[in-house]
């Protein structure tokens, strides 16, 4: 079974350049979902895509 930190970090490679409002929400409830279980690194790279999805 794959882990939410997998799924956020998958979300966020499909995104293009331009998600659309759902595709970022989408990306947004991922990475917000793993957060809570992820290790010291995960919460690092989570940090990382949530700053790729507020640019």
């Amino acid at each position: 079974m794959e882990n939410f930190f997998e799924k956020a970090k998958h979300k966020m490679q499909s995104l293009t350049n331009k998600p659309s409002k759902d595709d970022s929400a989408t990306a947004q409830e991922a990475i917000q979902s793993a957060y809570n279980d992820a290790t010291a690194e995960e919460k690092q790279k989570l940090q990382d895509f949530q700053q790729k999805l507020d640019q």
